[in-house]
C-alpha cells in the first residue's frame, strides 16, 4: 500500500536513512534506520526517562528490541520496586528478569524526533513460568534494533520511494 492508503489522523511519519555494512556497495540497502532521541518506561505515575540519542535499525525479523548497554544499570535501579534485575543472556547481551505481575510492568515509549511511541508492556515482556522476560536485550555493540514487539503494536509502512516510513495505529484502516 502507499501512505495515502491508509485513514488515520494518528499516523506518524519519519524520514529515514540507509543503512548499509557494505562500504563497497553504496547502492545496497541493508536496512533502514532513524534516530531515537530516547525512551522512557512508564507505569502508571511513575516513569523512568533516558534522553540519549541513539541510531537504531527497524528490522521485522527480530522477536526483540537492542538498546545500548548503558542504560541498563539506571533501568536496574529505578526498577527495583518491582523486583527487576538484568540476566545476562551471552557475553553481548543482557535482558531483564522481573518477579513483577502483568499489571505492574512497565510500557516502553520511544521518543522520536519530539513524537512518543508507545509499546505496551505485553509487547515488551514475556512470562517464562515465574518471571517476565523483558523482550528488549541490552547490547554491548553499536548496533540497536527495533524488532517485532515494536511493529505488533504499528501498522507500518517503508515509503522507499520518498525514504520515509508511516506508523500508524492498530486501529487505522485501508481507504
Amino acid at each position: 500500500g502507499k501512505h495515502e492508503d491508509f485513514s488515520s489522523k494518528n499516523s506518524v511519519t519519519f524520514s529515514l536513512t540507509k543503512f548499509n555494512t557494505n562500504s563497497n556497495a553504496s547502492d545496497l540497502i541493508i536496512g533502514w534506520n532513524i534516530q531515537i532521541n530516547g525512551f522512557s518506561l512508564k507505569k502508571g505515575n511513575n516513569e523512568f526517562k533516558y534522553s540519549k540519542n541513539c541510531d537504531i535499525l527497524f528490522d521485522t525479523s527480530h522477536n526483540y528490541m537492542l538498546l545500548p548497554y548503558e542504560y541498563l544499570d539506571d533501568i536496574k535501579t529505578n526498577l527495583s520496586d518491582i523486583d527487576c534485575s538484568p540476566e545476562e543472556v551471552d557475553d553481548t547481551y543482557s535482558q531483564l528478569k522481573c518477579l513483577a505481575s502483568n499489571d505492574t510492568l512497565p510500557d516502553l515509549r520511544l521518543k522520536i524526533h519530539g513524537t512518543t511511541l508507545i509499546i505496551p508492556s505485553n509487547y515488551t515482556f514475556s512470562l517464562s513460568r515465574t518471571h517476565h522476560y523483558s523482550n528488549i536485550y541490552f547490547s554491548k555493540s553499536n548496533y540497536y534494533v527495533l524488532g517485532a514487539p515494536f511493529f505488533f503494536n504499528f501498522h507500518t509502512l517503508f515509503d522507499r520511494d520518498n525514504e520515509q516510513i508511516h506508523f500508524y495505529p492498530n486501529d487505522s484502516k485501508l481507504l
